[in-house]
């Protein structure tokens, strides 16, 4: 009688799963003391219908780091969600060129017109972006 090959996993996950196990991988590098690789696995993630997770980079540098713990990072995923199918996208994206920021208001300025919700917990929490 033939082998027959194991069926591929490959149950359902959502970006909320995704996120759950890619912090406890990017947790266990940095208990490591791999800072540069803990540092990139905190930049944002995505995840579309074909079950790819996109990582965007910020910078040429990043690209390495990721290649070098590509393999494992994708075995983590894999193995805990149960997918044989998910795979891994980077992206190099460009930064914004403009006025570069060097006080801590002009820090506090530029996230909350991304993250506006920084100004309502700037507010509740009493804070000063200046002290």
């Amino acid at each position: 009688m033939a082998d027959v090959p194991a069926p591929v996993k490959n149950e359902p996950v959502t970006l909320e799963d995704v996120q759950k196990y890619w912090k406890a991988f990017a947790e266990k590098r940095r208990d490591e003391g791999k800072d540069a690789e803990y540092v990139l696995l905190n930049q944002d993630i995505t995840l579309n219908e074909k079950n790819v997770i996109e990582i965007k980079l910020t910078n040429a540098v990043e690209q390495p780091i990721l290649e070098s713990i590509r393999t494992e990072l994708l075995q983590f995923l894999r193995g805990n969600l149960n997918n044989q199918l998910l795979n891994l996208e980077a992206k190099l994206i460009q930064m914004e060129s403009g006025e570069m920021i060097y006080t801590d208001r002009e820090r506090f300025n530029y996230l909350a017109g991304k993250y506006p919700k920084l100004i309502k917990l700037r507010e509740k929490l009493g804070l000063d972006p200046d002290h």
